[in-house]
Parts: structure tokens; C-alpha cells; sequence
């Protein structure tokens, strides 16, 4: 319930109002019943119908996004900083997609007001060696 509430909320503060929910029919009573209180109606679909449910696509296409990134990563990388991936993934992939409100957008522009700026966040691939020169003067 608590990750249902956060993601209505950041919507709604960034001018978005859910109004469908596509959700199995085990979807327990507390997630209706907020749902309900939000004006928001919901689609029941059966558990394995996953082609029907567009949020099984999505974390589909995810997971296969960040499989990819994983297998990408330098061999050195710490393991234990690779759920730091996972932001940077999101931005990746809300920036390739469309809106579904407006196709003209991304879906990162839609959700955050504004285009990606590149040169105040540059985005090179968190898995590559930087290469830096240091003049000889300088070296220890």
C-alpha cells in the first residue's frame, strides 16, 4: 500500500491523475478500496494472461534492459554497487519511450515537465573505465 500511495502521490505532484489501474484478480481489498478513494477505476486481468497486462510488458522490458546493462558492466565493477544501475536504467528507458499522452514527448519529459539536459547530466555508461589525463608534472 505504501508503494501504491508514493506513486500516486509523485504523479499527482507532477500534474498526472492515474484513472485506470490494470491489476490480477487476487489484487487484495486495501488496494481497491484506494483506488476507489482516488477516482481511479481498475481493469481485472487473469494471473498468467501476461500479453494482456501492460505492466508485465514493462517490467519485461526492464528486466531486459538492465540484464543487458549487467552483462555490459566492466568485470571489476563492485558487485555490491549494482543496484545503483537501476536509476539510471529508469532514466534510460523513460527517455526512449514515448508518452503515452503526448507522442511529440518523451515519457521523462512528461513526467518531469522538462527535455533531459545532457550537458548539466551527462549519462556516460555507468560500466565503462575513465580514462584521465594527468599531466606528468602532476603524477606521483
Amino acid at each position: 500500500m505504501e508503494a501504491f500511495q508514493k506513486a500516486f502521490e509523485t504523479l499527482e505532484n507532477r500534474g498526472l491523475k492515474p484513472t485506470l489501474n490494470i491489476t490480477y484478480n487476487q489484487a487484495v481489498t486495501p488496494i481497491k478500496s484506494f483506488l476507489a478513494r482516488k477516482d481511479c477505476k481498475w481493469h481485472v486481468v487473469e494471473p498468467s494472461n501476461h500479453r494482456v497486462n501492460s505492466a508485465e510488458r514493462a517490467i519485461q522490458t526492464f528486466k531486459n534492459h538492465f540484464i543487458s546493462r549487467l552483462c555490459a558492466t566492466d568485470e571489476n565493477w563492485p558487485p555490491q554497487l549494482r543496484d545503483q544501475l537501476t536509476h539510471q536504467a529508469i532514466i534510460t528507458l523513460n527517455l526512449l519511450h514515448t508518452s503515452r499522452i503526448d507522442p511529440t514527448k518523451s515519457a521523462y519529459e512528461q513526467i518531469h515537465g522538462a527535455k533531459y539536459d545532457w550537458n548539466k547530466h551527462p549519462m556516460p555508461p555507468p560500466w565503462t573505465r575513465d580514462i584521465v589525463y594527468e599531466a606528468p608534472d602532476r603524477r606521483s
